[in-house]
């Protein structure tokens, strides 16, 4: 008895688990049905009606009803006391206006309303060039590109303009969706019907859009497209385009040589000739920049003027004086002798020769060569040969060169200093004096180190970083350094074995030689 009451429960539990999961699934599946997303009220112009829709149509005046009226797999509408309707393939509006016109023979005039209250879903065949084509279940308020998403998208190969559906009148409709995507055509990515084939065929005809175009690329064409709208779909003409160059090279019956055509679509004497030129596959359309359109020209001031910064040119026009009056003028603190003007290394051409230099070890290079490659390593690259003084100071006009686009011009601040470096007793800065020597700078640090080498003794000018000899400086100016190297390392007793060694080598020569004669 007990076991019978056991077993009795357990098959009570089972059918309970069963029943809620059921119900769980009826519930997922609802909540699916209710949670479509909506482009945004449904026109019930445009809204078609078929097997699944639920509708809710009300009427009031002598007598008043609301019925909840499910459309039929037959794609039927039962009124009830009123009758049957075929409302499949209709618009909600055309069967408002059914259904009003039947009511009001019944009952005296009364306002009504039909409603849509929840959509049909329905079977769509997704075909051809798709990652999973097959079956997709979508809503009556979905578009073919939402169906093709569902079949897992398009492949690189998939053609974006020539996509069929195919429907049940077997009337084939085509469906363009780069115009959709690139030119907000709604009618090119049409709502879908119950039963429609879509058929995504591979993309086979393509055009090149190159040049001023806001997205050149390959674009897929179609027949009969013009030139006009080709360049619509690569995102239409760039703000720099020559819309009086426009060329389209196409191949002739021989495949191998290019016949050349030239639009313009400011041509008063053909006005829409650009828009009826049709393209044919393989064309390359080229649209030309204007040259120099919108150049952003700027040239770049730093250091010791009062307001330093970007400033814009006309190029060919503003010289260095101009600038530097734009600029405020120059701070009590800028070094005129170490301004530098460097021209961008766009406007420079380069140096082959020091650049092999490079590449060779010192050793390897000639006399003149290392001579070459240490000029060229002091040298700052794109320095142009301006005297700042002579123009500022001397009013030389001749330095007052014209500025180009890229330009920057530094004003250090000035150095009321000498710097003196390697061997002296005490080396560093020692203020400016210009009446002092050489020597006097010397003596001011200290005097030479016991291992300075005085005879390469060597000034190193801030104006243009140049070595010179003490005696090829007539004057020493702010910021020059003074640089005494260090006496050369030398192993005496390395020397010692060198001598040694030659005068063995010399001596065993001479007794072979003395020896071969007295034979």
């Amino acid at each position: 008895m007990r076991r019978s009451v056991f077993f009795i429960f357990l098959i009570y539990l089972s059918v309970l688990t069963i029943s809620n999961l059921f119900a769980q699934k009826n519930l997922i599946a609802q909540y699916q049905l209710s949670s479509h997303s909506f482009e945004g009220p449904i026109s019930p112009e445009l809204y078609v009606l078929g097997p699944g829709d639920v509708l809710v149509y009300s009427l009031w005046g002598e007598k008043n009803f609301s019925y909840t009226l499910p459309v039929t797999p037959q794609g039927k509408l039962i009124l009830p006391n009123v009758g049957e309707f075929t409302v499949s393939g209709k618009s909600l509006k055309s069967v408002k206006s059914l259904l009003d016109e039947r009511t009001k023979k019944l009952f005296s005039p009364a306002s009504t309303t039909l409603t849509l209250k929840s959509v049909r879903t329905f079977r769509v065949h997704v075909t051809g060039e798709i990652r999973h084509p097959g079956v997709v279940i979508i809503p009556a308020i979905d578009r073919v590109s939402d169906a093709i998403n569902m079949a897992g998208g398009l492949t690189k190969k998939s053609s974006l303009r020539n996509i069929e559906i195919i429907g049940k009148d077997n009337l084939n409709h085509r469906v363009d969706l780069l115009a959709y995507k690139r030119l907000g055509n709604l009618q090119a990515n049409p709502f879908l019907r119950d039963g429609d084939i879509i058929f995504v065929p591979v993309a086979s005809h393509r055009v090149s859009v190159l040049g001023a175009i806001l997205r050149p690329g390959d674009f897929e064409c179609l027949p009969g497209e013009s030139v006009a709208n080709v360049i619509r779909l690569a995102g239409g003409l760039a703000p720099d385009a020559a819309a009086d160059s426009i060329e389209v090279a196409r191949f002739r019956p021989d495949g191998v040589t290019i016949r050349r055509y030239y639009i313009t679509t400011s041509d008063s004497s053909a006005p829409n000739f650009w828009k009826n030129f049709q393209v044919v596959p393989d064309d390359r359309i080229y649209v030309r920049k204007m040259q120099l359109w919108h150049k952003k020209r700027s040239v770049r001031i730093t250091g010791e003027v009062n307001y330093p910064g970007q400033y814009p040119i006309n190029e060919g026009k503003m010289r260095l004086r101009d600038l530097i009056e734009k600029a405020g003028g120059f701070t009590p603190e800028a070094s005129l002798i170490e301004a530098k003007l460097i021209r961008s290394s766009r406007e420079t051409r380069r140096d082959l020769e020091y650049e092999r230099l490079k590449k060779m070890q010192i050793s390897d290079m000639t006399e003149m060569e290392y001579d070459y490659y240490k000029l060229k390593s002091r040298e700052i690259p794109g320095r142009m040969s301006v005297d700042f003084v002579r123009l500022f100071l001397s009013d030389d006009s001749t330095q007052n060169v014209v500025l180009r686009s890229g330009d920057l011009i530094e004003i250090p601040r000035n150095k009321h200093f000498v710097r003196v470096s390697g061997q002296v007793l005490f080396p560093g800065n020692v203020e400016y004096h210009p009446n002092w020597k050489i020597k006097d700078y010397i003596r001011h640090t200290g005097g030479f180190n016991w291992n300075a080498r005085k005879s390469k003794i060597r000034v190193i000018r801030a104006r243009s970083g140049e070595w010179l000899k003490p005696k090829q400086v007539k004057r020493l100016e702010p910021g020059d350094i003074i640089w005494i190297p260090e006496k050369p390392v030398r192993d005496y007793w390395k020397l010692f074995r060198e001598i040694m060694l030659a005068a063995a080598q010399a001596a065993t020569v001479y007794l072979v030689v003395r020896n071969a004669m007295g034979k």
